[in-house]
């Protein structure tokens, strides 16, 4: 019999991947924000705690992705973030205790909670001093989850999650490089202000998830996800160009960002990493590739 998991947040753009992937061995039921969703089984919204009650069954994981993003480049602390990702979060994992839906809760935070000058590779005991809103209502989630653990008996993994590229986003720093670099048009990098950027492939980050589901001893940890090396923003447009062959030019207008990666010696202790950085951006370029030509 296989095993049940509530994908809370399965219609976003990692949440499709994994539920795709993880309905190979698991009985997987999704949440939507809409009421009507082709890709979900259940509408649930963080600020609309009557929805919750849309949730009657049991699971033997509940894996909870959703999380408003708007305060990814805000320092305003009235921003949607703080309530729907903190006290919308409460809410939420308040109902699943009282009706005793599931033991094991699996949280996606983000590599985003750290601070910018943390020391690289940058351990999960790092310094915690998010630089914008959404990293600040990750870090709360974070003690939301584990305070909920610590003190209801119930177990949790929370994944701090580097930028992630690849699949079937059409947009973001990597696909629109490519996307140049495969139409030989200029490439301007602009790095004012840059703190985080994309640093794994969705197909690898979706198969550490599944192997840590199989491997996780429950025993309520926080685990960085990622490669465990250093990917420098402007190299990586290096790499795509020389990649493709490309004969686009590369003009850097600023460097103005400080080296960060996230230290992965906890995950690998548990599972083996899919690939490097390198390895799956060479495969996500063959894909695109791939694609333009069927076109």
């Amino acid at each position: 019999m296989k095993h049940s998991i509530l994908l809370v947040g399965g219609t976003g753009y990692l949440g499709q991947h994994l539920s795709n992937k993880l309905k190979n061995e698991y009985d997987v039921v999704v949440t939507g924000i809409e009421v009507k969703c082709d890709n979900c089984d259940i509408q649930l919204d963080f600020s609309d705690p009557q929805s919750f009650s849309n949730i009657t069954d049991t699971f033997d994981y509940v894996f909870i992705l959703a999380a408003s993003i708007k305060g990814i480049g805000s320092i305003c602390l009235n921003n949607i973030d703080l309530s729907v990702n903190t006290i919308g979060l409460a809410s939420f994992v308040q109902y699943l205790l009282d009706n005793d839906i599931t033991k094991k809760i699996i949280y996606t935070s983000s590599m985003t909670v750290y601070s910018k000058h943390a020391s690289i590779p940058v351990k999960e005991t790092a310094d915690l001093s998010p630089v914008n809103i959404y990293g600040l209502s990750k870090k709360i989630a974070e003690d939301i989850i584990t305070f909920s653990s610590r003190e209801n008996q119930i177990s949790s993994l929370i994944l701090r999650l580097p930028g992630i590229y690849g699949g079937n986003r059409k947009g973001g720093y990597i696909y629109n490089t490519l996307k140049k670099a495969l139409n030989n048009e200029d490439i301007i990098l602009d790095t004012k202000g840059l703190i985080f950027w994309e640093c794994m492939n969705i197909d690898d980050i979706c198969d550490v998830v599944i192997k840590l589901l199989k491997t996780y001893q429950w025993d309520n940890q926080i685990i960085n996800v990622g490669y465990g090396e250093l990917i420098d923003f402007v190299e990586v447009a290096k790499k795509i160009v020389a990649k493709t062959n490309s004969r686009s030019k590369i003009t850097l207008l600023s460097k103005d960002y400080i080296d960060f990666y996230l230290d992965n010696s906890r995950l690998k202790k548990l599972v083996s990493i899919p690939d490097s950085f390198d390895s799956s951006l060479s495969k996500y370029i063959r894909f695109c590739q791939n694609e333009l030509c069927d076109r």
